[in-house]
């Protein structure tokens, strides 16, 4: 498919499916070329995925709750190394939006697109929290980066996510 054909998609993305057009935008982190490559429903699928994955375990985490669905949820994000790190890092990602507006509401955005939506998930944690979440899902991170066993390293994150 050509450019200038995926880029047509982009009215009608817009038109139809907004929120996922203003993630396609976000996700893109403001490169044009990713975001034309994004337009592409395939290649935009994974990534829509990632996020969807990270909300909700933002979710779980904020009610304190769903400990099995988490630990499910951490087990379906597959044991290669560079996918599970990429998905870390769009958690992270999450976690620096929430961090921010819960000092304040005027935050810019770089994971979510829904202001309300995400004002109202950091209001389920304390900043002290959601910076204690960090440094532990950065920690599992960097133990994957050092070649930690993957399994070992998910169920540590788990265990750790749920005590915080």
């Amino acid at each position: 498919t050509s450019p200038v054909g995926i880029a047509g998609g982009a009215p009608a993305l817009l038109r139809e499916r907004p929120e996922e057009f203003e993630a396609l935008l976000t996700l893109s982190a403001g490169s044009v070329g990713k975001a034309l490559t994004l337009l592409d429903p395939q290649k935009r699928a994974p990534l829509m995925q990632q996020k969807e994955d990270a909300e909700r375990m933002l979710r779980l985490l904020a009610a304190h709750a769903g400990q099995d669905e988490f630990f499910l949820l951490l087990r379906s994000l597959g044991t290669a190394r560079d996918e599970l790190s990429a998905r870390l890092t769009t958690l992270l990602l999450a976690l620096r939006d929430l961090t921010l507006l819960s000092r304040t509401e005027h935050a810019p955005l770089l994971f979510f697109t829904n202001r309300e939506q995400a004002i109202e998930l950091a209001a389920s944690f304390t900043t002290a929290r959601l910076l204690l979440i960090s440094r532990t899902v950065e920690e599992a991170k960097e133990a994957l980066a050092a070649n930690a066993n993957v399994r070992l390293t998910l169920t540590q994150l788990q265990a750790q996510l749920f005590t915080t």
